[in-house]
């Protein structure tokens, strides 16, 4: 009886270790993920401040003339 009540408390031991340190990870990985998902905002932003200046570039070279060798 008193072999199997050490076992359990070491393996209960083992258990709450095992909890802490994969709460760290999860604690760890969120951070990465809020990090990430700042920078896909602030590209998307780049890329959308890209793609309005390219519209004014291209809307301002229709209404330009063509040379006359066209």
């Amino acid at each position: 009886m008193e072999e199997r009540l050490t076992e359990l408390e070491s393996r209960y031991s083992f258990q709450e270790d095992l909890l802490q340190e994969l709460n760290k990870v999860v604690t760890s990985q969120g951070n990465q993920i809020d990090m990430l998902i700042a920078q896909i905002r602030h590209l998307h932003g780049q890329v959308k401040d890209l793609h309005e200046q390219s519209d004014k570039h291209s809307l301002g070279s229709n209404t330009e003339e063509k040379p006359p060798h066209y």
